[in-house]
């Protein structure tokens, strides 16, 4: 049986930048890529991502910030970008005005960072 995946929560407090890397990292491992692959501007399904990873996924972003998740709501929210933007809403954090992928932390998603 494969090893159980677990992506350590965020050191409090939360903030958008904190959660949308914590996606990053998260969907990284799962997926058994480097962070710098996952640009989050893409569709999840386009990332890799089924069904079995999206209630994974959902449970642990749940655990994450508190509340349960339905597995649809990244299905709803297609991309990390907008998942980040509509939990931190949800959650009260704020928002960049225009979020981008270098908004997200360390991971190099597909952004120019210059």
């Amino acid at each position: 049986m494969p090893k159980r995946h677990t992506t350590p929560p965020p050191e409090p407090p939360l903030t958008y930048q904190k959660l949308k890397h914590w996606m990053v990292a998260d969907l990284a491992a799962r997926l058994r890529r480097p962070e710098t692959d996952i640009d989050t501007t893409k569709p999840f399904d386009a990332l890799g991502l089924d069904s079995r990873n999206a209630v994974q996924i959902s449970g642990a972003l749940g655990k994450v910030i508190g509340r349960r998740l339905p597995p649809a709501v990244l299905f709803d929210h297609a991309t990390i970008d907008e998942l980040a933007a509509y939990l931190a809403g949800e959650l009260g954090l704020p928002v960049p005005a225009n979020p981008t992928p270098s908004d997200g932390a360390d991971p190099r998603q597909g952004a120019d960072r210059s």
